[in-house]
């Protein structure tokens, strides 16, 4: 979990955020499970594996790509200095006097007509402590034993306090939605999170410890699942070590992990301990050929501030909808759209010195896109070259605001390999550069969701699009492979949902009586212009441009002024009047004289 924190005023805000994009680190960690991909590049259709390109560095594009961190869990501040971090999940609505929670999922069929899904469990266990501090149902916790989670049934599993402006909250849970199937039954796991941070870190469960929802981290996911009791392809022995009195460490025999920590997991299942002795509860992402839509609505009372800094939105859907609406005592919000895939993508540099220049080259490139402070690099410095070599596996963050430079900066020298991604449902709040903070801002009058961009490129710039305010355009950055697994060209879509205010505010006037025109322009300058879908609902007007090729395009958004009609006056209704041409003198039944005579 990020590091969020509490300030006093709206300015430190925006001075923390562009304090904090200069300690970006290009480079997140080691990806460690390698997988075997189409080596697109060649467009040959064979199979290559990763793990066998001793002579290659293998850089991930991975994105959100494992399951089990899907299954998200409340978690309240500490009680000990430093632990001041938090999490909400929002649990299902009790009423409409219940407030951070969720009112209603639906599934949205072909027609546009939206059903209810139907709220099944809550993921039936909780955690101890998280493994890393925190208070749980008023129990504090310091050092926790494991194991770390335990199966219940309660609901709520971190009890709100309204004067801190802590919510009650739960964990991911399970629905069922009429009709829809897929490669594992019929569940589909929803879970929509808000991680912040209370104001005081050194006594984080003091009084005057208030949680601070401005600077914070929203995430809506909905994920096709199995469920069973399925334990295979999970570590369930390990040696361990522990601690003796002495201070020393003394290895164990070999214990059952699922009893020991409470849980067992890799990228793709999750077990954790369940009721029954050797029935622990499992979930695996499963596939989904359906490719359904999906709309979530939340009631926001406690957590609506981070609408008043993260207003806009990223979004892995096609034919994204948002709506937002101010109520007495809260906000309602809806997220709508349709499940796409969304390719992985790794790129190949050669394990030499030239791989270890290029790379220095693409992170420069990085840090001057994303506008950090960074030094940049030497590329003639060869002093880290042994430590880059040893790690045949990088992986690159989609978080991070420089990636699409950098990708562009390898992209001409390396071998691309992709492989599609599981289905894909999602909305993140966006992430905002320091070079980004405060441009649409200004067009900001209530805490609102201003807007949400999509694409189903590999790599989006995840901040809200820029306002360029000399061609009076929106810009958005995304990048892709040029070609699909199977060697066939790649196509591009972008979503573009904008709430009426802001567009009234960044076009003047009254935006929802203009065109769309949106250009797509390529890092090598090349120019491709398209009329953009454009339709409006529930105070957002919605823009879609698709039918392009990839790989880093800025896709320029404009809006046009239509020549409004001139109002039609009543006609006049035609009389006698008398005309004179020359010493010519005619009476002509009209509205004026025709052309040649004048009035007499």
């Amino acid at each position: 979990m990020r590091k969020t924190t509490g300030f006093n005023s709206f300015s430190s805000n925006v001075k923390n955020l562009s304090k904090r994009v200069n300690a970006v680190i290009v480079i997140l960690g080691v990806f460690a499970s390698c997988t075997a991909l189409t080596n697109t590049a060649a467009a040959s259709g064979a199979n290559t594996s990763i793990e066998t390109l001793s002579d290659k560095i293998s850089i991930r594009f991975q994105g959100k790509d494992f399951f089990s961190p899907k299954i998200v869990f409340s978690r309240p501040p500490g009680d000990l200095p430093g632990q001041y971090l938090m999490n909400h999940v929002y649990p299902l609505c009790a009423g409409e006097k219940a407030f951070d929670c969720i009112v209603n999922v639906e599934v949205i069929n072909e027609s546009g007509k939206s059903v209810s899904g139907k709220f099944l469990e809550y993921i039936p266990v909780s955690p101890k402590g998280n493994e890393g501090g925190g208070s749980y149902k008023g129990n504090n916790w310091k050092e926790s034993e494991p194991p770390y989670y335990y199966p219940t049934t309660e609901e709520i599993i971190v009890k709100g306090n309204a004067k801190k402006k802590i919510p009650d909250g739960s964990r991911s849970s399970i629905w069922s939605f009429p009709g829809l199937l897929h490669s594992g039954g019929d569940k589909y796991l929803v879970s929509v999170q808000t991680n912040s941070a209370v104001t005081n870190y050194d006594a984080p469960s003091a009084e005057n410890s208030i949680a601070d929802w401005r600077d914070s981290t929203t995430l809506l996911t909905i994920t096709p699942i199995k469920v069973d009791n399925d334990t295979s392809g999970l570590e369930l022995t390990r040696e361990i070590f522990e601690k003796m009195a002495d201070g020393t460490y003394v290895k164990t025999s070999a214990v059952d992990v699922l009893s020991k920590f409470g849980y067992s997991s890799n990228g793709n299942k999750i077990c954790y301990l369940g009721f029954e002795k050797n029935k622990p509860n499992c979930y695996s992402q499963a596939e989904d050929s359906q490719f359904p839509g999906f709309r979530i609505t939340l009631r926001l009372k406690l957590t609506e501030e981070f609408l008043t800094l993260r207003h806009w939105f990223m979004a892995r859907a096609a034919g994204v909808r948002v709506t937002s609406k101010k109520e007495p005592e809260s906000s309602i919000v809806t997220f709508e759209g349709t499940t796409i895939m969304v390719p992985k993508t790794t790129a190949l540099l050669p394990a030499t010195i030239e791989g270890y220049k290029i790379f220095r080259a693409a992170t420069n490139k990085s840090y001057t896109d994303s506008g950090v402070t960074n030094k940049q690099l030497d590329l003639n410095d060869l002093s880290g070259f042994d430590f880059w070599q040893s790690f045949k596996s990088k992986s690159m963050s989609d978080i991070d605001p420089g990636t699409i430079a950098f990708w562009s900066g390898i992209e001409p020298f390396a071998t691309v390999l992709v492989e599609p991604r599981s289905p894909t449902w999602s909305f993140e709040t966006a992430n905002i550069p320091g070079s980004d903070v405060g441009s649409l801002w200004p067009c900001v009058k209530t805490p609102h969701i201003s807007g949400v961009a999509a694409s189903n490129a590999s790599i989006m710039r995840p901040s809200p699009p820029t306002w360029n305010a000399e061609k009076q355009t929106l810009e958005f950055r995304i990048a892709s492979p040029h070609l699909n697994q199977d060697g066939s060209v790649a196509e591009g879509f972008y979503n573009l949902s904008v709430s009426q205010e802001v567009a009234n505010c960044l076009w003047g006037g009254d935006a929802s009586k203009s065109r769309a025109e949106v250009s797509i322009i390529s890092d090598a300058g090349e120019k491709k212009i398209f009329v953009a879908s454009t339709g409006s609902s529930n105070g957002y007007m919605n823009f879609q441009v698709s039918g392009f090729t990839y790989s880093v395009n800025t896709i320029s958004l404009k809006l046009l002024k239509t020549e409004a009609a001139s109002p039609t006056k009543n006609p006049i209704a035609p009389k006698v009047i008398v005309c004179k041409k020359g010493k010519t003198i005619k009476k002509f039944k009209a509205v004026k004289c025709p052309a040649g005579y004048v009035k007499k």
